[in-house]
């Protein structure tokens, strides 16, 4: 039942009505705004939002009103000088002329791309008043200004145990080791942020304010004042999207910021390229340097700390060791400087390149090397002409755009430097013929790289070094029977592969290589297997006593072979049987029901069929011969396996899992029998076989690859078995006859 109050009484009951007590609440709330327009403060707006952002006829105690009162989330205003009236309409002076620009003056856009002087945010966020803005001029890169009250709250809010000369305002990243290594040269002159006390008192009203007003130039960039100011003005609380009272405004500052970044000239980030515009990690201000529009600084900065010999020190302080490794951005870069410096990016040796050259035996590096083959010599002209053009027509591309010839001829010498380690005799003719293939994959890891072994732990320091030599030694006799023309198939395989997949973004050299080339994975997974087994292996040699990788695992025994063809998935197969002997234990199996192995041929397995001995001799009057002449002279020859291994090598050959250490434990725990069977004198069937109150069954017959058997050849497998069984029970001396049996 319901009851409608009169309108007298429901107004007499409103503190009772939970919808009308919110109404009313949030109607004096309105009024208290209106009667107090400045209730989070008037702040010093003349020297808050300076005259030459927004002139004196502006009202901007009108400004700063509006955005008092909205809303703790919307305390923000978005504004342009001069201001847009309609959203389409053209953008003229306060006197009604139309805006005029220099060629020179910078583009600043309004959020619909109309063209103006200055592009403005002002806003309010934890007891702070900032205004932001972007110049047509060149004078200054932008401007920003900020102001709070001076009082013991917003001490306690900005200074950590009132320390009014820590720098909390615009402070930069103190871990960035990028920015401190550039700025070590300045010492205690670089930039670091300001302080409550950097910024000035003034006085408005009754209320003490402080505030900062700074227009920042190309010179204080220099110093290190490189802070984003779109993420806050308080370094240590950023203004976050995913805050309800600050996503709003992060929103407007990031559009902003973007703003800026487009009316500079600057390097763009792989991200951007990618048409994926972020902020984090952004660098706004890496161009606008005339030493930062050179090939030398790209060099430096795509390739410096790359350098095999560069180190770290503490905050990206410069080391001693590193101080041959600067490079320097306003070098003139000439083929043997590249020469050298693509050396360094894959050699340890501190040498330069005179030195160097004539004290090393590398087939490539070496004095008469390929370095100096006509090929590579043209390659290295070309990437360093190609860059040099690049540059020139790098107005809105990267920096690795740029390089993109030098990261091609990098990614060749890395092939080439690693053919080389195996095969140092290779004709200079197979890295141009396989050329667009190499180009298509990364190159693996070095030879000397030693993969994951399991009994590293078992080494000093010193015996280790000692021993991974022997184990490089060892891997680069091994892989040298591959013959190279073999290696450089399986790299024309797998480029192949890679083209015809439909997922992979097509190959581009003008960005982010290293997203355009696919990894040589079975090769480096083969690599990965042989590193084990040599490791293995060595340690055994090098053990006073056998060394069990694993208990009863006698690892001395067991031989590194190659596979029977070289083709990269038998040649991983083979080494992963191999690994598994250093694994697992080579038990012994029983040998029950053929204590040696039993051939049965297709006559003797039909000798008892009705139909064969009613047609054997009949000719097929289709094709001239007998009607089992294809048959007739097939044999079968069964055994057990001996060992686990040879079980593990006969799940190899027939590509299926018996040799699994599961089925070795079964068979020796007698669950089951386990026959194997040859066909003309090739691995064929693998037959399983259990006993189950003195009669046996044949549980399961897999062919090559677990493939099933058709009708005919079953019976023939089975018929043939049944005879073997005959023959060995008719051998053993206890053999008894009996009735023979369904």
């Amino acid at each position: 039942m319901e009851f409608q109050l009169p309108s007298v009484l429901q107004k007499k009951l409103t503190p009772y009505d939970e919808v009308r007590r919110k109404v009313e609440s949030a109607k004096k709330k309105a009024v208290r705004k209106a009667s107090r327009p400045f209730h989070l403060g008037l702040p010093p707006v003349d020297l808050l939002i300076p005259n030459d952002v927004l002139p004196r006829n502006c009202d901007k105690e009108d400004l700063i009103k509006r955005i008092t009162l909205n809303e703790l989330n919307n305390r923000y205003a978005e504004l342009s000088y001069p201001q847009q009236k309609g959203y389409e309409q053209e953008i003229r002076h306060q006197n009604g002329k139309p805006l005029t620009f220099k060629k020179t003056d910078r583009l600043v856009h309004t959020t619909n791309g109309l063209r103006v002087q200055r592009r403005i945010v002002l806003y309010h966020f934890e007891g702070m008043w900032t205004c932001l803005w972007i110049p047509h001029t060149d004078k200054y890169v932008y401007g920003y200004s900020f102001a709070f009250k001076d009082t013991k709250a917003n001490l306690a809010r900005f200074e950590s145990y009132n320390d009014q000369d820590k720098k909390v305002f615009l402070k930069p990243d103190q871990y960035d080791d990028e920015r401190a290594f550039n700025l070590s040269h300045l010492g205690d002159n670089a930039y670091n942020g300001y302080s409550w006390n950097n910024c000035l008192p003034v006085k408005v009203g009754k209320t003490n304010w402080r505030y900062k007003t700074v227009y920042l130039t190309k010179d204080m960039i220099k110093q290190g004042h490189d802070y984003d100011p779109s993420k806050g003005i308080f370094s240590a609380r950023e203004i976050e999207c995913w805050h309800s009272k600050s996503g709003a405004l992060h929103s407007q500052l990031k559009e902003w910021q973007r703003v800026l970044v487009q009316s500079l000239p600057r390097w763009k980030s792989i991200d951007e390229s990618r048409g994926h515009y972020t902020s984090r990690g952004l660098k706004l201000f890496n161009r606008i340097f005339p030493e930062q529009n050179t090939l030398g600084y790209v060099i430096r900065n795509n390739y410096q700390s790359k350098q095999k010999n560069w180190s770290y020190g503490y905050n990206g302080s410069s080391k001693d060791e590193n101080k041959y490794l600067l490079l320097d951005p306003m070098k003139k870069w000439d083929v043997d400087s590249l020469k050298s410096l693509m050396f360094r990016l894959l050699k340890k040796e501190p040498l330069d390149l005179y030195e160097r050259r004539h004290n090393i035996g590398d087939p490539f590096w070496k004095p008469d090397g390929l370095v100096e083959k006509p090929y590579f010599r043209k390659m290295l002209h070309l990437a360093l002409e190609h860059s040099e053009n690049r540059l020139y027509q790098s107005a809105e591309e990267t920096m690795e755009w740029v390089t993109a010839p030098i990261a091609r001829m990098l990614h060749m010498i890395k092939w080439v430097d690693y053919v080389l380690t195996v095969w140092p005799d290779t004709p200079i003719d197979y890295f141009q013929t396989y050329e667009k293939h190499l180009m298509l994959i990364k190159a693996p890891s070095e030879i000397k790289d030693m993969g994951y072994y399991r009994n590293r732990g078992a080494y000093q320091e010193s015996d280790w070094i000692e021993a991974r030599v022997k184990m490089v030694e060892r891997k680069k006799i091994y892989l040298k029977q591959i013959p190279v023309k073999t290696f450089f198939e399986f790299v024309k395989k797998r480029a192949e592969e890679y083209k015809a997949e439909i997922t992979h973004s097509s190959y581009d050299f003008d960005s982010d290589m290293q997203s355009h080339i696919c990894h040589f994975r079975e090769w480096e997974d083969t690599i990965s297997l042989l590193d084990d087994i040599i490791g293995s292996l060595i340690t055994a040699e090098n053990s006073p006593t056998p060394v069990d990788v694993v208990a009863g695992t006698n690892v001395e025994s067991v031989e590194l072979s190659k596979p029977r063809r070289w083709r990269i998935t038998e040649f991983h197969d083979h080494l992963m049987g191999i690994q598994w002997k250093t694994r697992n234990e080579d038990i012994g199996l029983p040998q029950d029901l053929f204590p040696k192995p039993v051939k049965v041929t297709w006559q003797e397995a039909y000798a008892k069929n009705a139909l064969y001995q009613s047609t054997k001799g009949l000719e097929n009057v289709d094709t001239g011969k007998s009607m089992w002449s294809e048959h007739e002279n097939s044999m079968m020859s069964f055994f057990q396996p001996i060992t686990s291994h040879q079980l593990a090598d006969w799940g190899r050959a027939v590509r299926n899992c018996v040799g699994n250490s599961n089925y070795a434990s079964a068979i020796g725990r007698k669950r089951y029998f386990i026959v194997l069977a040859m066909v003309d004198h090739k691995p064929r069937y693998t037959i399983q076989l259990k006993l189950s109150d003195g009669t046996l069954v044949v549980d399961q017959i897999a062919d090559i690859g677990n493939r099933r058997l058709s009708d005919e050849e079953k019976d023939f497998v089975e018929k043939s078995i049944a005879v073997a069984l005959q023959r060995t029970a008719e051998e053993d001396p206890n053999y008894q006859p009996e009735e023979e049996s369904k």
